[in-house]
């Protein structure tokens, strides 16, 4: 009995996080919609808005690894300043795009534009890096295109404006390319992927 109760703790556990993470995730996308939202309160500052998010997630991230929450890197890390300058340019760059997209977007297109992240890291890999993809895996990522296509024209054409749609496509091409630019150090500097 005792075996079970120990294996339900690091489950609860894990459950307790996802719901966290998905609850502060849709929080942060609701709240900032409501504060950068021309029928709103109109808030033109998204850089200053991203500065606070990382305070406030540095901060959580510091009391959650003292309380014992998060686990505290098993290596420190040390990443050559011009990967640094790079990565945190492109990172930024993304975070910025993915705020403007939302001030000048609907939350439908801004979520579209997330899932179109995915598609579009790919296509990047297979033209960049030759990588294959099974067919069930293209097939998914095609019947996601499909259906956001299509809920996209009828977004567009509710909230169509030229600033919209190039904050759009930055924060998909600086999203991907932040994943790629994660994937590329965890891989040639072996930084774990909690470190980026």
């Amino acid at each position: 009995m005792a075996e079970k109760d120990a294996d339900s703790v690091p489950l609860a556990r894990a459950v307790l996080i996802w719901s966290l993470n998905i609850f502060s995730g849709v929080s942060i996308i609701m709240v900032n919609k409501k504060l950068m939202g021309p029928k709103e309160y109109n808030f033109h500052f998204p850089v200053t808005l991203c500065a606070i998010h990382f305070l406030i997630t540095s901060m959580m991230s510091k009391l959650g690894t003292e309380i014992g929450v998060c686990n505290k890197p098993e290596k420190s890390v040390n990443m050559p300043k011009r990967d640094l300058a790079v990565f945190t340019f492109v990172a930024n760059t993304s975070i910025v795009a993915l705020n403007l997209s939302l001030m000048a977007n609907s939350i439908m297109l801004y979520q579209i534009s997330k899932l179109a992240v995915v598609p579009f890291t790919c296509l990047v890999e297979m033209a960049w890096y030759g990588r294959q993809f099974s067919n069930s895996v293209i097939f998914c990522i095609l019947l996601t295109l499909f259906g956001m296509a299509m809920v996209s024209v009828s977004e567009l054409r509710v909230t169509s404006s030229i600033i919209g749609v190039v904050a759009l496509v930055g924060s998909i091409v600086g999203s991907g390319m932040q994943q790629l630019l994660c994937r590329h150090y965890q891989k040639s500097l072996d930084i774990p992927f909690t470190c980026l």
